[in-house]
């Protein structure tokens, strides 16, 4: 969304002249280099002599794993998976002169879900990876969901953070056993702060119900998986929602064969992106768990959702979101 642009102006201080200070009159030199994979930034060659020229940077690091479900018996509680926490979405400027002519840019990978309990609790997600652009800038990724627990609750991933001009981020913490409504300690300086956009820690299963993702401008957190409870199921918690959009529904419950499964996370396929969290499987009273959503088309840095508990196996943890990186340099 291009009030995401806005932001990042505002927040820049941008040099006086609307072309940046140095441009000829009338003429606004433009660039911008998006990474949805690793590679290298180059300097626009406009950037030379005596034009003044800003380069705006928007980076988001990959997502961690949602947690896999509990498998129990009837009559015995689990809970579902929980979620990532969401990656820091970091934004900063800088005089284009003040870089390289060219930058190593790595764009972190999301993290795997986890496997769904065959004999108790599931598996806890895999942690997402950072995101930098050299060493002038990085994102941390969320912390990866815990897996769904026995008679316990599970625990999101807590938020990520970022490192920026002095502020020192680190990976957001990964879930435990304390609270479900309770998310890993966040990592270092967490967006949104002084250089950081919204991002959301991961949500918990309670043992009575799942709980819906976080809702953010830059990368909602999932829904946890849905809870088993001593004759019933829970159906698995919503994702969270981006500023104006639609939370997407969780995966229902059932009684037998295999619940349903969580929608994955979507993007809206903007140059400065925002993407709406996944949400997490069905639990299932009589036979395996939903899975927890993972990564949709143009969905950038969110956590994966929880699986669902279930009495023959609980569902899979939904990947996370890998990260994403763009450089728009005006002259």
């Amino acid at each position: 969304m291009r009030y995401f642009l806005a932001v990042l102006l505002l927040l820049a201080g941008r040099p006086a002249g609307a072309d940046g200070g140095g441009s000829a009159a009338g003429v606004d030199r433009h660039d911008v280099q998006i990474f949805t994979a690793s590679g290298t930034w180059t300097k626009p060659s406009f950037c030379a002599g005596s034009v003044v020229c800003v380069t705006y940077l928007l980076l988001i690091a990959g997502g961690p794993g949602g947690g896999g479900g509990a498998q129990e018996t009837l009559g015995t509680v689990g809970s579902g998976g929980a979620s990532g926490g969401s990656s820091a979405c970091v934004i900063q400027q800088f005089l284009s002169s003040a870089l390289s002519g060219t930058v190593t840019v790595t764009v972190g990978a999301g993290g795997a879900g986890g496997n769904g309990g065959t004999s108790g609790a599931g598996s806890n997600g895999s942690g997402g990876n950072n995101s930098s652009f050299g060493s002038y800038l990085t994102s941390y990724p969320g912390g990866a969901g815990q897996g769904g627990q026995t008679a316990a609750v599970s625990t999101g991933g807590a938020s990520g953070g970022f490192d920026a001009a002095g502020p020192t981020g680190a990976s957001g913490g990964n879930g435990s056993a304390s609270d479900g409504t309770a998310s890993g300690a966040s990592g270092g300086q967490a967006s949104p702060g002084p250089y950081g956009l919204g991002n959301a820690p991961g949500s918990g299963s309670s043992v009575t119900t799942s709980k819906a993702g976080g809702a953010t401008t830059c990368t909602a957190s999932g829904g946890s998986g849905g809870t088993l409870l001593s004759a019933s199921a829970t159906a698995g918690g919503a994702g969270g929602a981006t500023a104006g959009g639609v939370s997407l529904a969780g995966g229902a419950n059932a009684s037998s064969g295999t619940a349903g499964a969580g929608t994955a996370a979507v993007g809206d396929g903007a140059l400065f992106p925002s993407t709406a969290g996944p949400s997490g499987g069905g639990a299932n009273t009589g036979g395996t768990g939903g899975a927890g959503g993972g990564c949709g088309a143009s969905a950038y840095g969110t956590g994966g959702a929880g699986g669902g508990a279930g009495t023959t196996a609980g569902g899979a943890g939904g990947a996370g979101c890998p990260g994403y990186v763009v450089a728009e340099t005006r002259g």
